[in-house]
């Protein structure tokens, strides 16, 4: 089931479902994700297809006439050794242009790490963008992909 949703991922066939189906994707994904051990690309991809699916969860959840002003949303991912370690992401509602998701993301996470700050003194955070990108080739047809951008690790100290 979840390889027929990483083929509509990476081709660009987006995919709608129920809450119900999310949840038992997302069950099978960790479950792959925990199985595909040292396989870097195929992680970054169960990884990207498990984000896809807890943001159509988070559109699932927005009501027609509100949260209308929502347009970015912090999701909690998986963490290790007893917390010291968490993924957070930041789930795009409606943006299209980058930099305005950018703007708004930035208190988002601003926000999360001031939060974090005053549990631990010194933290190491790093980003990562993972971005669907559109283009049309030489015969007008629409070429979709998926493309992450890396940071280097930062260490932010409690002042």
């Amino acid at each position: 089931m979840w390889e027929e949703v990483c083929k509509k991922v990476n081709t660009g066939q987006g995919t709608t479902m129920n809450k119900t189906d999310s949840r038992l994707l997302s069950k099978s994904l960790h479950e792959a994700l925990k199985a595909a051990k040292g396989i870097v690309g195929r992680k970054r991809q169960l990884e990207t297809i498990l984000s896809y699916l807890k943001s159509n969860i988070e559109e699932l959840k927005t009501k027609k006439g509100g949260n209308l002003h929502i347009k970015v949303r912090w999701i909690d991912g998986k963490s290790a050794f007893k917390g010291r370690i968490r993924t957070g992401i930041v789930v795009n509602l409606e943006h299209v242009e980058p930099v305005l998701f950018f703007k708004d993301a930035f208190l988002l996470v601003k926000r999360r790490i001031k939060k974090a700050l005053n549990k631990h003194s010194i933290l190491r955070v790093n980003f990562v963008f993972c971005a669907e990108y559109e283009k049309k080739d030489e015969e007008n047809k629409v070429i979709e992909d998926i493309k992450y951008f890396n940071t280097r690790n930062y260490i932010i100290v409690q002042t």
